[in-house]
């Protein structure tokens, strides 16, 4: 897929400065470089997305438009395990104490609640609020 040893990328510079993208550096830039070529490769008319990695399929959503690629994306909707969690392979390798923390973790953040009373939940659960990053660590 690499050829050119990494020297051509694709770079989003609004949705993947934010979120997701403000912890992984970079890593928007290698989704998209890999998802064009996939896309200019395969030809596909359609692809299905799920919507539980949300910033990941609008970032490919404008990626299609920006560049007048001939794919329809479709956003799937979440899948849950029967604790709650989205069914991810990263999921279903927890153990089962760490399942029944994320369980945990997932219904706080479902609860329609302001924002700081469900970060209040989750520091009683175990997590801490770092301050500089404005985001929760896990003790």
């Amino acid at each position: 897929m690499y050829p050119d040893h990494y020297a051509y990328q694709v770079q989003e510079n609004n949705i993947s400065q934010i979120l997701e993208g403000v912890i992984r550096p970079g890593h928007f830039a290698g989704m998209l470089t890999v998802v064009l070529k996939l896309l200019q490769i395969i030809k596909a008319t359609k692809v299905y997305l799920g919507e539980k990695d949300y910033q990941q399929l609008e970032l490919i959503k404008g990626l299609v438009q920006a560049f007048f690629i001939d794919t329809t994306v479709i956003g799937c909707p979440i899948v849950r395990m029967p604790e709650g969690l989205p069914l991810s392979s990263r999921n279903a390798r927890l153990s089962p104490e760490d399942l029944k923390h994320a369980s945990k973790f997932s219904q706080i953040l479902q609860q329609k609640i302001p924002l700081e009373q469900i970060i209040q939940q989750l520091i009683e659960q175990g997590l801490r609020w770092n301050m500089s990053k404005r985001n929760l660590i896990v003790n």
